[in-house]
């Protein structure tokens, strides 16, 4: 990757109710966006998104989701080992 840039906008709508405005703007080397961008760019997708449903219910509930608590351990598991 190149560089990644995301920007939040959190915009009020009612009394308990926001709405979440996300862009993401991502830019890929060009000789792996040519070798793997079609790999690329799914698997982003499918990580951004899962991202959003994470971040909404832990906004609605105060909890994370099961696929958060799945990737998290599996995210300190792998570098846990580094770090001791």
């Amino acid at each position: 990757m190149k560089s990644v840039e995301n920007t939040f906008t959190v915009n009020k709508i009612g009394e308990n109710t926001s709405e979440l405005e996300v862009d993401i703007n991502i830019e890929i080397a060009t000789v792996p966006k040519i070798l793997m961008g079609w790999m690329i760019n799914p698997k982003m997708r499918k990580d951004i998104n899962q991202t959003l449903k994470d971040l909404k219910y832990f906004a609605e509930t105060g909890k994370q989701t099961d696929a958060k608590i799945k990737a998290d351990a599996k995210f300190f598991k792998k570098h846990s080992k580094k770090i001791a």
